[in-house]
């Protein structure tokens, strides 16, 4: 391989490595920024169960915890969705770090990333949706213990 051939090799794996990493961020921050909408709204809508009249009536009360909770099933599925374009760019980042690696240059921020294979991301969207879960559980059932009698 030729001097010239070699740099512009290298080139073209960077400018690649830089796209990838702003696919990443795209899907990434746009999956965030849509769930930050979709969380609140599920929230809010908690939140608006205790106020009046709506704290007296257990039937609004499922209903606005079943929305809620169809709100937070739905950027689940988008989450999970545009997941698979920022994996496949990580991965694409992965493969450009071993070829410019074999050409001798010290590049590893994502073979480092991948040796380390964090577990918080999967667990901590679990516990968010327990929390939702249980949150409207006990919601509900007290809205069904405060029934004021006829």
């Amino acid at each position: 391989m030729t001097e010239d051939h070699r740099n512009q090799q290298l080139r073209v794996w960077l400018a690649e490595y830089q796209a990838c990493h702003l696919n990443r961020d795209h899907y990434h921050g746009l999956a965030w920024i849509t769930g930050s909408i979709f969380i609140a709204g599920s929230l809010a809508l908690l939140g608006t169960s205790f106020l009046d009249p709506v704290v007296y009536d257990p039937r609004l009360v499922l209903f606005m915890g079943d929305f809620s909770i169809v709100l937070f099933i739905v950027w689940v599925v988008y989450l999970t969705y545009v997941q698979h374009f920022a994996t496949m760019s990580l991965e694409r980042a992965r493969k450009i770090e071993k070829e410019i690696q074999s050409l001798d240059f010290d590049i590893r921020l994502h073979t480092d990333i991948e040796a380390t294979r964090h577990w918080r991301g999967r667990w901590n969207l679990v516990l968010l949706w327990i929390v939702v879960l249980v949150a409207w559980i006990t919601r509900i059932l007290l809205s069904l213990a405060t029934i004021p009698p006829n």
